[in-house]
């Protein structure tokens, strides 16, 4: 049985050998769950949980007519009791100024002791401590109990008592521990792209909750994805060809996310640690890829790098590994060199766009004007390319609202951050999907 399947493509299947000068092209890596290991009785049989509800002073301020952001998050969190197992255990911190643990491992609990536990929440208040917090939670969930790990973390805002760095130092800390972070931003003040920084260590994912209806939804998705489960702890390490060089790398699927330059070691290899899989879902890597001129013209195969993927199987707690040559093809002919995938490259610009709104809050932050225009404006022109006007129409707004008051609303930047990490598919697998007709023009 073969676990998870690997399938790589490059935007561009054919390089031309007819040039001394260095050739560029994407390489999109799929990994998916095997048809086998999809079905019923591989999911994780327990999970640890650790919620992390925030209970600062200004969740007190309502996310809609006559609904507070607490009242929300508590209601929420009420909801994880119908998913619990008697496998999985459950903690929450609620945190202000610093945090208070209310559960810790908790299992096989009543629905009465766990209601009353979450509305503990209601007896606290103060300013916000982001770090100390997560802190908490990652020293709560390394005790090794043989179950996955998830930390659920709601929050309204930014840090008060602490600073970004810290945050950002303790999602490293947590991603070391191979624990993943979902958060959850709640209402208009939260900071999206500091929320991601903390979670993009973990591979974690992070989401916008506008409303209490949405809450109850999102909280649902977040937790139906930690127990669909089947493949966890997954390493992917590349060893990088002489001379080929891997430059900037993007998760594309199911959240896109910039993760910056690729940084080999000296025998050329890089480890990157991968989602954990669910059942019910691709994912896929994007890796800019430059390619050494040749001295000679041929045709044939040359091996960009290798990759060997490690991982295990949690239901059974089996170890595996899988090793895949990635190559492409060198031909003598320009014309069948200029031959590009369109499904691949509509998936590379995609995440272009993502890395460009990050670079548009760094400008805000900034307050560099003609930073901030001149992306804009990018953002906008790559997006009409690829037919997203109402996304397109929200940078517009964020233009004009920047020129006319050099401000721009908190909700339009989440909004806008939010659409950049959900532009590409949210890769699920129905079963009445083929992928292999599906990306038959790219694998």
């Amino acid at each position: 049985m073969k676990e998870l399947e690997l399938k790589y493509s490059f935007d561009k299947p054919y390089i031309y050998s007819g040039t001394k000068e260095d050739s560029y092209v994407n390489l999109l890596i799929e990994v998916k769950p095997g048809e086998e290991i999809r079905k019923e009785g591989y999911e994780v049989k327990g999970t640890d949980f650790c919620i992390v509800l925030d209970v600062s002073g200004s969740m007190s301020g309502y996310i809609e007519e006559g609904i507070s952001k607490l009242e929300t998050a508590v209601k929420s969190t009420k909801n994880l009791y119908q998913y619990l197992t008697p496998e999985d255990s459950v903690s929450l911190i609620i945190y202000h100024s610093y945090p208070v643990v209310i559960l810790d491992h908790a299992k096989n609990i009543s629905e009465e002791e766990y209601n009353k536990a979450v509305e503990k929440a209601y007896t606290e208040s103060g300013a916000t401590n982001i770090s100390a917090a997560l802190k908490k939670a990652r020293e709560i969930l390394k005790v090794n109990t043989g179950n996955t790990k998830k930390i659920i973390f709601l929050t309204d805002g930014l840090p008060v008592e602490d600073r970004e760095e810290d945050g950002i130092e303790e999602g490293n800390l947590i991603a070391e521990e191979n624990i993943s972070i979902t958060a959850l931003g709640i209402g208009n003040d939260f900071n999206y792209t500091y929320i991601e920084k903390v979670v993009k260590p973990g591979r974690g994912t992070t989401d916008w909750i506008k409303s209490a209806g949405e809450s109850i939804q999102i909280f649902e998705k977040t937790l139906k994805r930690a127990k669909s489960i089947v493949v966890n702890e997954i390493e992917l390490e590349i060893k990088v060809s002489e001379k080929v060089r891997a430059n900037e790398y993007y998760r594309a699927v199911p959240e896109t996310t910039y993760y910056g330059k690729l940084e080999l070691d000296k025998e050329r290899i890089y480890k990157i640690k991968l989602d954990d899989i669910e059942k019910n879902r691709y994912y896929q890597y994007v890796f800019e890829i430059a390619i050494p001129g040749v001295q000679n013209e041929y045709e044939g195969k040359f091996r960009v790098m290798s990759a060997k993927l490690r991982y295990q199987i949690p239901a059974t707690k089996e170890r595996k590994e899988e090793k895949v040559d990635i190559v492409i093809e060198m031909t003598r002919d320009i014309e069948k060199s200029n031959y590009e995938y369109q499904s691949v490259k509509e998936i590379v610009e995609r995440c272009k766009i993502k890395k460009l709104d990050e670079y548009l809050n760094e400008y805000i932050n900034k307050n560099n004007d003609k930073g901030v225009i001149k992306t804009i404006d990018e953002i906008i022109e790559r997006l009409e390319e690829i037919g997203e006007e109402e996304i397109a129409e929200n940078y517009r707004k964020i233009k004009e609202n920047y020129i006319k008051t050099k401000n721009i609303p908190n909700n339009l930047l989440i909004a806008a951050s939010n659409s950049s990490t959900k532009i590409n598919d949210e890769g699920f697998i129905t079963e009445d999907d083929n992928l292999e007709e599906l990306y038959n023009d790219i694998f």
